[in-house]
């Protein structure tokens, strides 16, 4: 990890350093990537785009980082940035990254806001009309509405129950942990070829969070 960290701050002027995913979790393979935060210290080079992403090879592994001015990250606005919840702080050298870290935890602990009912109408639109679009007769533009309906199964059942969706295995790693039926259903729905009975169970289950959050 010192070497990790003396080649990132060779590209980057760095004051923080963040490792998250698989590799902070300890859950990795021999070949997992590195999944970084790097918060940028000093003034941005570029004022029109003061976030990057630099991927690239690391002694044969990949590093996928994502390097921020330090006054972009804000927890409150940006939901994706709990993932630092379960991550290691690389590199802290005034204290940022143990301030930002607070303010997620604290976010997280309150929870995201609940689903307006703008929202939540919206919704009860939204599905039954993409239902009907997944079985058209054109199969690529049928076979797109499938593919969009069946990503936004498990984020819209979170939010609806006001819960934070961070992501495909932590949400199924809570499922089967708290929910059995539920991960059994959404597993159901979203396995490749998966009839359209599945996904119309899946979607129920939706609604009914919807209308009994």
């Amino acid at each position: 990890m010192e070497q990790l960290v003396t080649h990132l701050c060779a590209r980057h002027p760095l004051q923080t350093i963040f490792l998250y995913g698989s590799r902070a979790q300890g859950t990795h393979r021999p070949d997992s990537d590195f999944d970084l935060l790097l918060v940028r210290d000093g003034a941005w080079p570029a004022p029109s785009s003061r976030d990057e992403r630099d991927v690239h090879d690391f002694g044969g592994l990949l590093v996928d980082a994502w390097v921020h001015a330090p006054e972009n990250l804000q927890p409150d606005t940006d939901p994706g940035l709990l993932r630092l919840q379960s991550s290691h702080l690389l590199l802290d050298r005034d204290g940022f990254g143990a301030r930002l870290l607070a303010r997620v935890n604290d976010v997280a602990a309150r929870g995201p806001q609940p689903m307006k009912d703008g929202d939540r109408g919206a919704f009860r639109v939204w599905l039954p009309k993409m239902m009907v679009r997944m079985q058209g007769p054109d199969p690529l533009v049928a076979g797109h509405y499938r593919a969009e309906l069946l990503n936004a199964l498990l984020p819209t059942w979170f939010q609806a129950r006001r819960q934070w969706y961070r992501g495909t295995r932590h949400a199924s790693a809570w499922l089967r942990q708290n929910a059995p039926d539920v991960a059994l259903t959404f597993e159901a729905a979203l396995a490749p070829d998966a009839p359209v009975a599945a996904i119309e169970q899946a979607v129920s289950l939706i609604a009914a969070a919807i209308d009994n959050p």
